[in-house]
């Protein structure tokens, strides 16, 4: 037996094979630290090609494990798992179609690593309102735009709670026996709108009806179990991950102050350890 070949860089249009999966790459649609994302096709239907190196080598950061990549992997896999009672409920994530690791020959204990996914519809939440980003007027707001503004505050509660109400069984699932995500930001939630355009300068807001919301990027998830443990759970070492620039209070106060500062406040114990993804 021989391992199989490290395969060429993506391209597209190229015809790939992950584990026993054949697809057709189309373009890069994302690029974070430690992964890349190409839209791809199968006999079945449109795909999403995740691209990581992982293990120990040039240009792969500490932390990006073969351990870490195979957890995400299971991830998925587990939360398209039927428990009793939940066969029924929609689960707003990639589903795994297929994956497979590479060792490069150059660097033994560097590997690479695709996950082929289905691919959910829609973009970032954060590219979509920054696309619908209206600036505030330099002079004072007169009557109309009061009213705009109620309506338009009115629509993004709405809004709001649209997507809390399609994602809240993933959280549910992820929470309950899987992981903790850890990453939950504007940047890992899409949407996807078929009513469109709207101008929320005049208050305005889409049609909540076919708004879908999808979570993805599970890179940074940990085990639920490891997490909270018996009292003695990793979260009381672990330091808050993924974007900052998303993090809320308790994450911060974790970081800066160090979990001393949690102790003394059950509830913001709570907050850190259980209710880190809402």
């Amino acid at each position: 037996w021989l391992p199989p070949a490290v395969p060429t860089p993506l391209v597209e249009g190229e015809t790939i094979f992950i584990g026993q999966t054949q697809l057709v790459v189309g373009e890069m649609i994302g690029e974070g630290a430690y992964a890349r994302v190409w839209s791809a096709t199968t006999s079945t239907g449109e795909t999403a090609v995740k691209e990581m190196l992982c293990g120990q080598g040039p240009g792969i950061l500490p932390d990006a494990t073969v351990q870490r990549a195979i957890f995400e992997i299971g991830v998925m896999q587990r939360l398209f798992e039927a428990d009793e009672g939940d066969s029924a409920v929609e689960m707003c994530a990639p589903r795994v179609v297929d994956h497979q690791f590479w060792q490069l020959s150059a660097t033994p204990a560097a590997f690479l690593c695709r996950v082929a996914m289905t691919r959910r519809p829609g973009v970032s939440l954060l590219s979509w309102l920054d696309q619908r980003w209206a600036p505030p007027k330099a002079v004072a707001p007169d009557g109309d735009d009061v009213g705009r503004f109620c309506r338009s505050l009115l629509a993004a509660a709405h809004f709001g709670r649209v997507m809390v109400t399609q994602v809240a069984p993933t959280l549910r699932k992820l929470n309950s026996n899987i992981c903790i995500h850890r990453d939950v930001n504007a940047r890992n939630v899409l949407i996807f709108a078929e009513d469109e355009p709207f101008d929320p300068s005049q208050g305005s807001a889409p049609d909540t009806s076919t708004l879908e919301f999808s979570l993805v990027d599970f890179g940074s998830s940990i085990d639920v179990k490891a997490w909270l443990g018996h009292g003695e759970g990793s979260w009381q070492v672990e330091n808050p991950t993924g974007d900052a620039r998303y993090w809320g209070p308790v994450s911060w106060l974790r970081f800066l102050c160090g979990v001393q500062a949690l102790r003394h406040d059950p509830a913001l114990c709570r907050q850190y350890s259980r209710r880190l993804d809402i």
